[in-house]
């Protein structure tokens, strides 16, 4: 397969396996597999940035295994704008009243709907976003950073640091 053909890895092949998930589960399922999505994409990214090395990986699953941290650090890199970090933090409050509450929990509960009502970039995409329901407004949200982080995954992908020195260093001399 050429590597310019649209396939698994492109971002709007990847976006339509989204819409699909977010748009046939229950509010509770949206919500946490659209920030789940999300964390995912951040992870790819970050470690993208990172040589490909154990020492990467367990800064990814260690210090960077956190969503908000996961945001920090793409926000301080340049990778997201402060848009999309700002969104990205309000998924991830939107996730956690989801995830903490057992009952009650629906994009319509007014603390939910008034965080959806904060989104920013999704709301360009909606014509009229004060007529939209909190759930499209999420959906968009998710959609259109799930699209912009997954172009910068792409972009990133050709410019993956290489070790300055080698990484054939024994494992418990490499600093932490």
């Amino acid at each position: 397969m050429h590597s310019d053909l649209p396939g698994p890895d492109d971002a709007k092949w990847q976006l339509k396996d989204l819409l699909a998930e977010l748009e046939g589960e229950s509010d509770r399922a949206a919500a946490i597999v659209g920030t789940a999505w999300m964390d995912g994409l951040l992870a790819e990214m970050l470690g993208l940035y990172l040589i490909d090395h154990k020492e990467s990986k367990d800064l990814l699953k260690g210090t960077l295994g956190l969503y908000a941290r996961r945001i920090k650090m793409a926000f301080c890199l340049g990778v997201i704008t402060g848009e999309e970090k700002a969104d990205l933090e309000t998924i991830g409050e939107i996730r956690n009243l989801f995830a903490h509450r057992i009952h009650r929990s629906a994009f319509t509960n007014s603390r939910i709907a008034a965080l959806c009502r904060q989104l920013t970039l999704g709301s360009r995409f909606v014509a009229r976003p004060q007529e939209a329901s909190p759930r499209e407004l999420f959906n968009v949200t998710v959609s259109a950073l799930a699209y912009n982080l997954g172009n910068m995954k792409l972009s990133l992908r050709n410019r993956r640091l290489k070790p300055l020195f080698g990484t054939d260093a024994p494992e418990e001399t490499v600093a932490a």
